[in-house]
């Protein structure tokens, strides 16, 4: 089940989502819809997915990781569509430096998983020298 997908301004998709691990998956997609890098528990729950009530008005993380330590069950309440939007948002960059690889030749950016290898290299496969 999708939980929120930011575009960015070159077309990157990054598509979070719920699956039957404790943790949250990630997608990304290159701007004609190739699969640059799945998983379905990418994203940590003890990162992602939950803040400090604001009903709470708590000074900060630390006081409300206290209140729930001490057994308050509603001091972090779920992100909504908008928070995991803008932590996306935030991050994509990030994410795209950290799961996908670019061609030596021309930069584009590529699934690290299916992307032609040569001599310690990745090519895309129009740039591929084999």
């Amino acid at each position: 089940m999708s939980i929120a997908t930011y575009i960015n301004e070159e077309g990157f998709s990054f598509r979070v989502f719920s699956s039957m691990y404790i943790d949250w998956g990630l997608e990304i997609t290159d701007p004609d819809g190739n699969e640059l890098y799945y998983s379905p528990s990418c994203l940590s729950n003890e990162s992602y997915g939950q803040k400090p009530n604001p009903a709470k008005e708590f000074e900060d993380w630390d006081e409300a990781e206290e209140a729930a330590m001490e057994g308050d069950e509603e001091a972090f309440v779920e992100w909504d569509a908008n928070d995991w939007k803008e932590r996306i948002k935030d991050e994509a960059d990030e994410f795209l430096d950290a799961f996908s690889v670019s061609c030596k030749v021309c930069d584009k950016v590529l699934n690290a998983f299916t992307a032609p290898y040569t001599e310690g290299q990745f090519y895309c496969p129009g740039c591929n020298p084999d």
